[in-house]
């Protein structure tokens, strides 16, 4: 008998029982498997959180047991925050990294008295809030101001605290990290203080100072490989990533270990990027991988943490609704929700150019339109290169990982259910099947069914996989019978996108 259709990193001659699958992506036609749709928030706590760190514990129930478990002003809490905004069910589980290094720090400096009524505007992550300013106010006086409103803002929950310096300093606000590490910069510079009118008065924004040290997610990776949860959230920044980066590249590079036949556990890691479009191209490019999703919005007042998490939101609940779900132009409107605000400044808006740029090299762009309304331009994978390093686009496309695993997880439970005890080769012409035997013949037909059925009306009247390839696609099919078993090889081909129409229209009136 033959050995069967090589799996990555198995070995044919294993005894021990079991059904293993490898999901391939962009492939032409020539472990024990499953997933959830559980998810997974990394980040850090505050010393407020009961959390121990470096390990996932108990399903987050809401909001305030995210805040009891993670601290109010945490990583993990605002990230969690951006999750929930897109209403579905799903069972959430964080797991707060070490924190390393110290906290960032920057300075407002307020100078001279004000000469009318007048508030400070203080701007993060799409909320705002308001220090008034009364005529003939000192800097003094509206720096304790400033100080009091931020104390107060979102019930006390944003990811930083604020203090005016000592006597002769006390016209300087020092905004200080709930959290420490180099994420934090991402945090500060984030934040703005302007005026809602102008009265003599000035502000001078410093530099971030401090939060530079990176923090090590290994451990938590390896804590996350001891479950399964396919949709993970990661605000890990690293310039140039590695699989020995203990950040994005080795996060993207467990994400593929876990969707080995070895794991067989169909998982997705997504990032969020606020830097120009040539700094995102170099990370995307260097993770390239089918099941990470990148999205990119420069500038945007969110952090990378809180842009994953809501694209993570968005893609889960169409995806739970429909493996195929095309996002091309998401924005909010007909109960759907977007709330990525647009950047202060519109200079920081997509250009035309970086939105190609964006889509050839693996990272999903952001832009708005003229009222500052947030579209998601098109979902991809960051999936952009071949090992080669040659550009191959077959899995660009943002739900062909998630047709393949639907289409998987059909088929498993189908397989499971048809299944008998004994396995031999197809009866001869006129032999007739016996009981309790699977033949390859009936497994291949089970294949073939599957395509059929998951190309045709399979969810609200519409398809998951191309109705257009459903020759193709069973005529992939192959099946071996093995010593101990059956292998089975097929290529089935997600539902095409309808992204594109194009018009040709030639006017040709008479002359008159």
């Amino acid at each position: 008998m033959a050995n069967g259709f090589p799996l990555t990193g198995i070995d044919p001659t294993n005894p021990t029982p079991g059904t293993i699958r490898e999901l391939l992506v962009a492939q032409s036609p020539t472990g024990t498997g499953g997933g959830s749709n559980d998810v997974l928030i990394y980040g850090n706590k505050t010393s407020a959180g009961s959390e121990t760190v470096d390990t996932i514990g108990d399903p987050i129930v809401d909001l305030a047991d995210c805040i009891l478990r993670f601290g109010r002003r945490s990583e993990v809490t605002w990230n969690y925050r951006k999750f929930i905004a897109i209403p579905q069910q799903a069972t959430v589980y964080g797991i707060a990294v070490t924190e390393a290094g110290t906290a960032a720090t920057r300075t407002y400096t307020f100078a001279t008295a004000a000469s009318g009524a007048s508030s400070v505007v203080i701007e993060w992550g799409g909320y705002k809030t308001y220090a008034q300013i009364t005529s003939g106010d000192t800097a003094v006086t509206v720096a304790a101001a400033v100080v009091a409103a931020i104390a107060a803002w979102e019930n006390g929950d944003m990811p930083f605290t604020s203090a005016v310096g000592a006597p002769a300093n006390d016209h300087i606000v020092t905004v200080t990290t709930a959290n420490t590490g180099d994420r934090t910069q991402n945090i500060l510079s984030r934040l703005r203080m302007t005026f809602s009118k102008t009265v003599a008065m000035t502000v001078t924004t410093g530099a971030v100072g401090g939060g530079a040290t990176a923090d090590d997610f290994t451990t938590a990776y390896a804590q996350a490989a001891a479950g399964t949860y396919k949709w993970q959230v990661n605000p890990k920044i690293d310039a140039s990533p590695s699989t020995t980066d203990n950040g994005m590249g080795e996060g993207a590079n467990y994400i593929t270990t876990q969707n080995l036949p070895i794991n067989g556990k169909a998982q997705f890691m997504f990032f969020g990027s606020v830097g120009t479009a040539s700094a995102t191209t170099t990370q995307a490019i260097a993770v390239n991988n089918a099941n990470v999703y990148y999205i990119w919005a420069e500038n945007s007042p969110w952090t990378p943490g809180m842009l994953a998490a809501h694209y993570c939101a968005i893609k889960r609940a169409a995806h739970v609704a429909h493996p195929g779900a095309n996002l091309t132009g998401y924005q909010a409107g007909d109960n759907k929700i977007f709330q990525i605000p647009r950047p202060y400044d519109v200079a920081d808006y997509p250009t035309s150019t970086e939105i190609t740029t964006a889509l050839n090299n693996g990272f999903s762009p952001v832009k708005f339109d003229n009222a500052g309304k947030p579209i998601l331009v098109r979902d991809i994978t960051s999936r952009s290169l071949l090992s080669s390093g040659i550009n191959d686009y077959r899995a660009r496309e943002g739900h062909i990982p998630v047709v393949l695993s639907a289409f998987w997880d059909e088929l498993f439970s189908r397989g499971t259910a048809q299944m008998q005890p004994f396995v031999a080769a197809d009866p001869k012409r006129g032999q007739k099947p016996l009981a309790l035997v699977t033949y390859p013949n009936a497994v291949k037909k089970m294949a073939q069914d599957t395509m059929r059925d998951m190309a045709g009306a399979w969810i609200g009247g519409s398809p998951v996989l191309d109705p257009g390839s459903v020759d193709t696609m069973t005529a992939s099919v192959d099946v071996l019978l093995i010593t101990g078993g059956f292998s089975v090889k097929c290529n089935p081909i997600a539902v095409i996108h309808n992204n594109k129409q194009q018009y040709l229209i030639g006017e040709s009136s008479p002359a008159y």
